[in-house]
């Protein structure tokens, strides 16, 4: 099947009701073009492209699938790959199937991977508020110091970048509670300054992981792993 910039097609999903088990076979958009399925990316970021509603039962849940989210006019694109990171050699087959799969050039992309929604959550909006998405995973880092000043001996177990209402703040997640820290341009300016060099390297054109890890061993002097998912030929 060819794939071009107007817009994807919804295969059906053959689901299974995690309460009584019934077999469910239901259409679900497993690409996304925000250009011409935008009613589809209001339904993304309120919680309905992914919701289960079992019909024999009514259970309900958040499925979690492979889904390419795509932005023609900002020229990038983003793969939720659930389980990339522990299968990665299966799932980069999937991945190459995909790309095999268009019919336009993606050498002028950012293309980016994911392994859950709330990361593709973030994602689309790091990018869609134009910022580069390797500064904001070293800032929420860095804004670490901040959140323990709050709430000393909190483990942190999520970190995201979340715009509300005009401002820009990281939203930590803990065991108990959320809480909003805000995203300060002087850690943002830091980071582009420090680390120019590396983030002066062009990563288009092909799929990169970059999460906690990358940001890490950036902070820490390493040069960063951002996990090469695709070798696109320039």
């Amino acid at each position: 099947r060819k794939i071009d910039e107007g817009g994807f097609s919804m295969p059906e999903l053959h689901l299974t009701c995690p309460v009584c088990q019934t077999h469910v076979d239901k259409d679900y958009p497993t690409h996304l073009n925000s250009k011409t399925q935008a009613p589809l990316v209001r339904d993304l970021f309120e919680g309905q492209l992914f919701r289960f509603e079992c019909p024999t039962c009514g259970a309900e849940r958040q499925l979690t699938f492979q889904f390419l989210f795509h932005n023609p006019q900002a020229a990038y694109m983003i793969f939720l790959l659930p389980h990339y990171l522990e299968e990665k050699d299966r799932l980069e087959d999937d991945l190459e199937q995909i790309l095999a799969g268009l019919n336009f050039s993606l050498d002028h992309y950012q293309l980016r991977l994911v392994t859950t929604v709330p990361e593709l959550l973030e994602k689309i909006q790091i990018l869609e508020s134009g910022h580069d998405d390797r500064i904001i995973e070293a800032v929420k880092i860095l804004t670490d110091g901040l959140f323990a000043t709050e709430k000393p001996d909190t483990p942190v177990k999520a970190r995201y970048y979340y715009p509300s209402k005009g401002a820009e703040r990281i939203l930590y997640v803990t065991d108990q509670d959320q809480i909003l820290v805000d995203l300060h341009q002087k850690l943002i300016d830091f980071v582009k300054g420090k680390y120019r060099k590396i983030l002066e390297e062009d990563l288009r054109g092909d799929f990169h992981y970059i999460g906690y890890r990358w940001a890490l061993d950036l902070l820490e002097g390493k040069k960063p792993e951002s996990q090469l998912a695709s070798d696109n030929e320039k």
